[in-house]
C-alpha cells in the first residue's frame, strides 16, 4: 500500500533511510508527513546559515591566530638581527661641505661652480685623473682619501661617450651621494639616541 503512487514510494523510501520503520503507521498520514518534511526543512534552512557562520568564525580564528604567531615570529627574529651599519663614502669631507644647503636650486649652484673650480681647462668635461686632482686640492674640513679606482667605482656608467664626466654627471653623482649621506647621519643619530635612552635609568628604578 505504500508503494502504489510516487509520492508514497518516495515517502516510503525516506521513512526507510531515517530509520523510521517502526514509526510508519505514525506518519502514514500525507498530511503528518507533509508537515514532518517541511518543519525539517525550514529547520534546517534555519540553522545552515548559523552553522556556516560559526565554521567561518572558527577558520577566521584559526587563521588570525596563524597570522599574529607568524608575525611576532617575524618580529623576533627582526628584533634579535643586527641593522648593518651603513660604510662611509671616500667622498665624506665633501659631502659634508654641501649638506649645509637650503633646496635643491642652491645644490645644483653649488655643484655647477664646484664643476666649474675642477675643470680648470674649461673643456666642459672631466677624466677621471683631472677630477682626482682637482678634489684633492680643495681646501676641505679633512683631507680626502680616495684613489682613482674608487672615483671610478662611485660615478660608475654616468659618464659620457668617452667615459668623461660632464656637470650633468657630476651632478647626479653628487646628489647620490648627499642621499646616502644623509641617511648615514640618520642612522648615527638614532644609534647614538637609543644607547643614550637605554643608558638612562627609568623613574621607577631611581625611586
Amino acid at each position: 500500500e505504500h508503494f502504489g503512487t510516487f509520492s508514497s514510494s518516495f515517502f516510503t523510501l525516506l521513512v526507510a533511510c531515517a530509520g523510521l520503520e517502526d514509526n510508519a503507521e505514525f506518519f502514514a498520514d500525507r498530511d503528518i508527513a507533509i508537515f514532518v518534511i517541511v518543519s525539517a526543512a525550514f529547520t534546517w534552512s534555519l540553522a545552515l546559515p548559523v552553522v556556516i557562520a560559526i565554521t567561518n568564525n572558527i577558520f577566521e580564528a584559526h587563521h588570525d591566530r596563524c597570522a599574529a604567531s607568524l608575525l611576532s615570529k617575524l618580529a623576533t627574529s627582526n628584533a634579535l638581527a643586527p641593522v648593518p651599519q651603513p660604510s662611509p663614502s671616500p667622498l665624506e669631507p665633501l659631502l659634508a661641505c654641501l649638506n649645509d644647503v637650503a633646496n635643491s636650486r642652491e645644490l645644483s649652484e653649488r655643484l655647477l661652480s664646484l664643476f666649474h673650480v675642477l675643470d680648470q681647462e674649461e673643456l666642459g668635461t672631466l677624466t677621471f685623473m683631472s677630477l682626482w686632482h682637482g678634489l684633492h686640492k680643495l681646501q676641505l674640513d679633512s683631507q680626502l682619501n680616495l684613489n682613482i679606482e674608487e672615483l671610478q667605482l662611485i660615478f660608475g656608467n654616468h659618464t659620457n661617450s668617452q667615459g668623461h664626466v660632464g656637470a650633468v654627471e657630476f651632478d647626479l653623482v653628487l646628489r647620490e651621494q648627499l642621499h646616502d649621506f644623509a641617511q648615514r647621519a640618520m642612522y648615527c643619530a638614532c644609534c647614538v639616541s637609543s644607547s643614550t635612552s637605554s643608558s638612562v635609568p627609568s623613574s621607577n628604578g631611581a625611586s
